[in-house]
């Protein structure tokens, strides 16, 4: 099993809808960062960034922390096929950082549904859940997350794995 390092919560540190919660062992979900240059010594290794209006300007602007930019609307038709590939994608390259030890923070401008949207790609690309369970273990950890029913009936529609592939 990898062991990641906890998190230290400092006050004001997440913008957005209040703190980061661990939805996964390693993996969080929050609102933009108020003080990006913390990010690290709160054991921060990887940021995604969801929000198509707060992409970084340089890698300097998240110090000691990777960097995964994936610019996304809050559209509440769900994701165009182009977005719903790139979250995939992202979500597959966090499986890989949370595999490789590394703590990471999925960010959207509030938290909640960009981040959530990813975030549940994750949990079904790492766990083979459900969207439906992975819609439910987000809101469980972050109740406010996923009101955006175009992205619940996204993922609501993915299959556990190995049932109906």
């Amino acid at each position: 099993m990898t062991r990641h390092r906890q998190p230290r919560p400092i006050p004001g540190t997440i913008l957005g809808s209040g703190h980061a919660n661990e939805i996964a062992p390693g993996l969080l979900q929050g609102g933009l960062p108020r003080y990006p240059e913390r990010l690290a010594e709160d054991g921060i290794d990887v940021i995604v960034l969801s929000a198509r209006e707060f992409q970084p300007d340089s890698e300097d602007d998240f110090p000691g922390v990777e960097i995964i930019a994936v610019p996304l609307d809050d559209d509440y038709l769900g994701p165009t096929k182009a977005q719903a590939h790139a979250a995939a994608t992202v979500a597959n390259a966090v499986v890989r950082a949370l595999e490789d030890g590394k703590t990471v923070l999925i960010t959207c401008a509030m938290g909640k549904n960009r981040s959530g949207l990813i975030t549940s790609l994750t949990l079904v690309a790492r766990y083979g859940v459900s969207g439906s369970e992975a819609v439910n273990r987000v809101r469980a950890a972050r109740p406010m997350a996923l009101s955006n029913p175009g992205f619940v009936d996204f993922l609501q529609k993915i299959p556990a794995r190995g049932e109906g592939r």
